[in-house]
């Protein structure tokens, strides 16, 4: 897998940022499409911000593939809102689970290990499966990076001074990522 310097050196990083920095959403998701192709990638948890990213990426026709890391623990309300943005936008979001059931890791570990091990849960059931589920991807998309343990979220009201693009070298995870709310 080419790594993130090979795929955007910091130069790019930069001139990228400068050109988006004040940029409409829909104008960075644009840019993220011509610049990425079939490489961009959205991982969602179906907060506020990943469905908006959705609608935007729904409107401009974006070919992005879009994702969910299923960690066998989300709540039945959490599949219901991915079918209604499927069924409402006509797109796939694909979700990318662990090899093992939850019953089955539950049995491997004597109960839920997110209880006793959040650490080693969340790289079990989202780092391995990400990695299995992105073989030949190395950019990552908008939205990349809603939970802390794979990458940075901007928190609401930081989104102006968050960089547009940046380069994240987390967890054995290399990819570019996109802020574009």
């Amino acid at each position: 897998m080419a790594t993130v310097a090979e795929l955007f050196s910091a130069e790019e990083i930069a001139e990228a940022n400068g050109l988006l920095t004040g940029a409409a959403p829909t104008e960075i998701l644009r840019w993220g499409v011509e610049r990425f192709g079939s490489r961009l990638t959205m991982a969602t948890a179906f907060g506020p911000e990943g469905c908006i990213l959705i609608h935007m990426l729904a409107e401009i026709q974006a070919p992005v593939r879009i994702f969910n890391l299923d960690t066998g623990y989300q709540f039945p309300e959490t599949l219901e809102v991915r079918d209604r943005l499927m069924e409402k936008y006509g797109v796939e979001i694909d979700l990318v689970s662990a090899e093992q059931t939850t019953a089955e890791y539950e049995a491997e570990h004597g109960g839920p290990l997110y209880v006793a091990n959040s650490d080693r849960c969340c790289h079990d059931r989202k780092i391995v499966p990400l990695d299995h589920g992105h073989p030949r991807r190395a950019v990552g998309g908008p939205g990349a990076g809603e939970d802390d343990r794979l990458g940075r979220q901007v928190r609401p009201g930081e989104g102006q001074s968050a960089p547009q693009v940046d380069a994240a070298r987390r967890l054995g995870l290399h990819r570019v990522e996109q802020d574009p709310l």
